[in-house]
C-alpha cells in the first residue's frame, strides 16, 4: 500500500499508521476534525473578523492596519484626542476602509439601542 507524505514523515511506527487510517475511514471523525481546526483558526483570527478598527485603511495617502499595530492619533494628524475613533474619521476621496464583519468591540458599548440589553438585530448582534 503506497503511503502518503503525512503517513511516511509523521508517523513513525505501524501502530500509528493503522490508527490513521482507521480514524479516516470514519468520516465523523475526519467531519470532527474539520470543525475543531476551523473553531481554532476563527478563535485565534477573531481580533480581525470582531473589532471597532478597520482592518486596513487608506487614509490621507497612507496605508494603515489598524488591527496589527496600535495607531497614535497624531499619526493620523489628530492632535485633540488620546485614541483613535475610526468611526469618526472623515474620508476624502480616495481614503478608503475594510470593516471586519463585526463592527463592535467585545468591551464596547452600542449607543444605537433604546435599551440595555437590547434584543439582537442588524445594527447589535
Amino acid at each position: 500500500m503506497k503511503m502518503s507524505f503525512f503517513e511516511s514523515k509523521i508517523l513513525k511506527n505501524d501502530l500509528q499508521r493503522r490508527r490513521w487510517r482507521l480514524f479516516k475511514k470514519q468520516k465523523r471523525s475526519v467531519f470532527g476534525l474539520v470543525v475543531l481546526a476551523l473553531l481554532v483558526v476563527l478563535s485565534f483570527t477573531a481580533e480581525i473578523w470582531s473589532n471597532s478598527r478597520p482592518v486596513v485603511m487608506k487614509y490621507q495617502g497612507s496605508i494603515w492596519v489598524p488591527v496589527a499595530r496600535e495607531i497614535h492619533p497624531s499619526e493620523l494628524g489628530i492632535q485633540d484626542s488620546v485614541v483613535v475613533n475610526y468611526r469618526e474619521l472623515k474620508f476624502t476621496d480616495g481614503d478608503w476602509a475594510v470593516w471586519p464583519l463585526n463592527t463592535w468591540d467585545p468591551l464596547e458599548s452600542n449607543l444605537n439601542v433604546d435599551s440595555y440589553p437590547s434584543k439582537p438585530s442588524s445594527e447589535n448582534w
